[in-house]
């Protein structure tokens, strides 16, 4: 009969994790590849609590067998922070189905203790990863799993037994947060691998300045270099104003033109002389054209070269979308003769339209970065002048339509607008003026009265 009622309870609760997935994850399909990614931190974790179980020296140490603060630091990595919280439910209600019981009988198997172990220590791994910005955190994270197994036992001790509190369980409960911490990371580059997932800790990996497409693109191209680094830091920004995956921005800025490297005089940052500014008067409108837009599938081929995660190398032609390479339209438009059609398609990237808020959020920055840089630099600027500038940039890329694809709301805009005018306000700010010192004036030799002694010469 127990066994039956522990089907049913956890047949309920898997479908309750189906619908929640459908529902509030819409990005996950359910193809065979997601299922599995889904399942196995929970089946990995499932395991690895049995196993300890079977090896435990007493009944007591068995609620801490059970890695769950690893599940929850993996899912929450891998899943985000809604979906990490409903695996950890489910799997902690598995776990507590399937473990040997402790203290008093179980009603249906299920044993709380086993169960309010496994949601502490899973919820603690997601609370303390929400917001993960350096790898050292999982560490922390796993610190804080092992202090919340510690409280779990003395709750336990008061409720069940004060003789839980022993030296055997505490180390347990230490044993196990250190063990998450490990598997974690352990864990992590499997998943990574055998998925093509760009995970946060991946992602904050990428964004060293000391990859080698980055050393390489500060070596060849220092003006691009320099700009990304820029169009890095406003779009950082602008994603912690909006709400959006930052690490993601990041990466992606920092190699979404990578492949101007390629042939970096074709580009405005990188012409340091007059004969390199004038590269594009010797070359038709639609040659240069060809040139700027073939740094694209350059920038995509360099990145697939060095297995970049996909989510990163679409950075790369999302970043432009399907925008209008203005200046040599213009200058097709008034070299073309009377009767000649310039195509406005010609001159436009090939795109696709960013499909994320974070691709749009680099699109944005990257314009911005840009135009700031020809117009602001070197003069006086007014903070309504920086307002009006990213206003424009805005609407433009809305009305052409490149947002389109994104889902990005009219409140999106208006955050990112906000978190750009205060970024660039502090690239731009007025700076005080420093007064001269005056040169002290030069001292005479002043003879005192009476004496032959120049003041000067006193000391």
């Amino acid at each position: 009969v127990h066994a039956a009622g522990n089907a049913v309870v956890l047949l309920i609760a898997i479908l309750f994790l189906a619908f929640y997935v459908r529902k509030f994850s819409p990005e996950f399909s359910f193809t065979s590849r997601d299922v599995l990614l889904l399942a196995l931190p929970a089946i990995t974790a499932l395991c690895i609590g049995r196993f300890f179980i079977n090896i435990s020296p007493t009944v007591d140490v068995m609620p801490f067998a059970f890695p769950a603060g690893m599940l929850g630091m993996l899912s929450i990595i891998l899943f985000g922070t809604p979906l990490a919280l409903m695996l950890v439910v489910v799997t902690s209600l598995t776990f507590g189905l399937t473990a040997t019981s402790i203290g008093q009988g179980p009603a249906l198997g299920l044993d709380y203790g086993f169960v309010l172990a496994s949601l502490v220590g899973g919820f603690t791994g997601v609370a303390s990863l929400a917001a993960m910005k350096e790898r050292r955190q999982v560490l922390l994270a796993g610190l804080w799993v092992a202090v919340a197994n510690m409280i779990t036992l003395l709750a336990l001790a008061l409720i069940r037994d004060p003789k839980l509190i022993n030296t055997t369980n505490l180390i347990a409960c230490a044993v196990n947060g250190i063990g998450c911490y490990v598997l974690t990371l352990g864990a992590l580059p499997l998943f990574e691998t055998l998925f093509g997932l760009s995970t946060d800790v991946r992602l904050m990996e990428l964004t060293s300045t000391q990859h080698p497409l980055l050393r390489m693109m500060e070596e060849k191209a220092p003006g691009t270099f320099q700009h990304t680094l820029n169009v890095a830091k406003l779009a950082e920004s602008a994603a912690e104003g909006v709400g959006a995956n930052f690490l993601l921005v990041r990466a992606g800025a920092y190699f979404h033109d990578i492949g101007k490297m390629l042939h970096p005089k074709y580009f405005t940052e990188n012409q340091a002389t007059s004969d390199e500014r004038r590269i594009h008067s010797r070359l038709s409108a639609y040659m240069s054209t060809l040139i700027v837009k073939n740094h694209v599938k350059e920038g995509i081929e360099l990145a697939q070269e060095h297995r970049l995660p996909d989510r990163v190398v679409d950075f790369i032609p999302q970043h432009h979308g399907t925008s209008l390479i203005k200046y040599f339209y213009a200058q097709a438009l008034e070299k073309a003769e009377p009767n000649e059609i310039v195509l406005e398609d010609e001159f436009r990237y090939p795109g696709p339209k960013p499909q994320s808020i974070e691709a749009a959020i680099v699109m944005v920055a990257d314009s911005i970065d840009a135009i700031a840089t020809a117009k602001l630099s070197g003069r006086t600027v007014r903070e309504e002048d920086i307002q009006r500038l990213v206003r424009d940039t805005i609407t433009e890329k809305f009305r052409d339509g490149q947002f389109d694809e994104c889902h990005m709301t009219f409140r999106d805009m208006h955050l990112m607008t906000e978190a750009l005018v205060r970024a660039l306000l502090s690239r731009y700010h007025q700076r005080v003026d420093y007064p001269l010192i005056p040169q002290a004036r030069e001292i005479r030799d002043i003879t005192r009265p009476g004496t032959s002694e120049a003041i000067g010469a006193e000391r």
